[in-house]
């Protein structure tokens, strides 16, 4: 019980995270078999999936997961007098958009299993996907503007590769 509390209270950024962790992997997940990296790309979403899922089930009984990444206080400002963190907010709306844009490129990998095979440039296209599926739950799950501006510049560029 304590091991599901514990993720729970992390799934805002472990949605964001875990893609993002995967795509910067791929490439060297792709110098060795096909198949590894694409049963590497389809766990990583699998994985993110799941605790999609487990949020927006936390989430649908109506509670809110804040989660905040940097100062604890809004005090601790830079120079220009704005808080130096990153916020997260698991509410149902962006819980369900998240676990939407995450089943969404989940589907994507495993189509593309055998429509991508034998074509070439495939880790770049599996690391682009694993960067926009994670820029997609961040878009879903920011709670400040200048994260929101992050991953919409991490979706456009790789969803335009």
């Amino acid at each position: 019980m304590i091991q599901q509390e514990l993720l729970l209270l992390h799934s805002p950024a472990l949605l964001i995270a875990l893609p993002l962790l995967a795509a910067f992997i791929t490439p060297l997940v792709s110098k060795s078999r096909p198949w590894v990296r694409n049963l590497w790309v389809v766990l990583a979403l699998a994985f993110t999936e799941l605790f999609a899922a487990m949020l927006y089930l936390d989430v649908f009984s109506g509670k809110v997961h804040a989660y905040r990444v940097g100062a604890e206080l809004p005090g601790i400002a830079s120079s220009a007098g704005f808080p130096i963190r990153v916020i997260l907010v698991g509410d149902a709306l962006s819980a369900l958009v998240a676990l939407l844009a995450i089943s969404i490129s989940l589907a994507a990998a495993v189509y593309s299993w055998k429509f991508m095979q034998g074509k070439e440039g495939l880790e770049k296209f599996y690391t682009l996907l694993l960067l926009l599926a994670g820029s997609m739950a961040g878009l879903a799950l920011t709670g400040d503007f200048f994260t929101l501006f992050v991953f919409f510049e991490i979706m456009s560029i790789s969803s335009a590769g």
